[in-house]
């Protein structure tokens, strides 16, 4: 079996808890052509001890600041050498094996730029759950966000080369950004292996960063709108909506893509905001953008199920419903 190099950053700040696991799933891939980096962020916790522990199978590492993830990630990416690359959280872990398994679907497929499998998402109170892509409409469904958790995917070290580090302007989007580089560029196998976990906890970015993550998706959409759609029908129907963010930025690129799928991408779109804002107890914008959904998708509306949140939203005493429920933990 041929082993290509894979380059793995792993960005890090005061997760000294989860940290140790996090290298330890990686360095015990027993992977035989491996680059490694850990960018630390001048964590103060005692992370830069744990670090020392495995500096022999590190093959860069540094602590000091940074203007935040995006620009850590780069660090380690403008390294690396790989033909195959990622990141993975210091509160993610690999699984055993998992490096093999993505070498071999690369080696079988030549054409993709990025693989994307399972993750199992947990907490430490019980809570997993094995979370991958919907399988249909997958094309729109990477146009218009992040379909699969990150530290289940891979991508060419080619993307890199051709487009572009991550865009250090975004805290919160940068993998939606990257997505969108590949997906109009290059093919993406979807497979069933799970790869990595995904930790749910207090502190992550994912847990406590919703209303972030809407405006950054917003900005990507934004770009990859001006970019694709010919007809600006999407962009006028955003602006309305004021979800539009005005830049000259467009992204490069070399595939085509069927007004259907276009179209299905922006009311994904709208499904990942209402998402967001959901979350982010922003309840009149999720009313908002499921009433449009109502009035002028209503099969779409029916066929997500999004009534209830409707309704929910609608009224803005459930907010505090919903807050009591979570505080609980009876509702996530």
């Amino acid at each position: 079996m041929k082993f290509p190099r894979i380059s793995i950053v792993t960005p890090s700040l005061n997760q000294g808890k989860y940290l140790e696991r996090t290298i330890l799933s990686i360095i015990n891939q027993n992977y035989p052509n491996l680059e490694y980096f850990i960018i630390d962020g001048g964590s103060t916790d005692g992370s830069v001890d744990i670090i020392k522990k495995y500096e022999n199978k590190i093959n860069y590492w540094v602590s000091e600041d940074d203007t935040g993830q995006s620009h850590a990630i780069n660090k380690g990416l403008s390294r690396a050498t790989g033909d195959i690359i990622t990141w993975i959280n210091s509160d993610d872990q690999l699984l055993p094996g998992a490096l093999k398994k993505v070498v071999k679907y690369f080696e079988l497929n030549h054409n993709i730029g990025l693989i994307h499998g399972k993750t199992i998402l947990y907490d430490n109170e019980g809570f997993s759950e094995i979370r991958g892509a919907d399988p249909n409409n997958l094309v729109s469904r990477y146009l218009s966000g992040m379909p699969f958790p990150q530290p289940s995917s891979f991508f060419r070290n080619d993307v890199i080369v051709k487009y572009g580090l991550l865009d250090q302007k975004l805290h919160f989007g940068m993998d939606y950004d990257l997505l969108c580089r590949i997906v109009l560029n290059y093919d993406i196998l979807m497979v069933d292996d799970i790869f990595s976990n995904y930790l749910l906890h207090k502190n992550s970015k994912s847990e406590t960063s919703h209303a972030e993550f809407a405006k950054d998706w917003m900005k990507v959409f934004s770009k990859l709108i001006r970019t694709i759609d010919a007809s600006h029908w999407i962009l006028e129907e955003m602006k309305i909506l004021e979800l539009y963010v005005s830049t000259d930025e467009e992204f490069t690129v070399s595939k085509k893509f069927s007004d259907d799928e276009i179209q299905k991408a922006f009311l994904f779109f709208l499904i990942n905001q209402i998402i967001f804002n959901y979350q982010a107890l922003n309840l009149r914008k999720t009313a908002q953008l499921t009433d449009y959904l109502r009035k002028n998708y209503r099969k779409f509306y029916d066929e997500n199920n999004l009534s209830q949140v409707y309704w929910r939203s609608k009224y803005a005493f459930f907010g505090s419903i919903i807050r009591v429920y979570r505080k609980n933990k009876k509702v996530r």
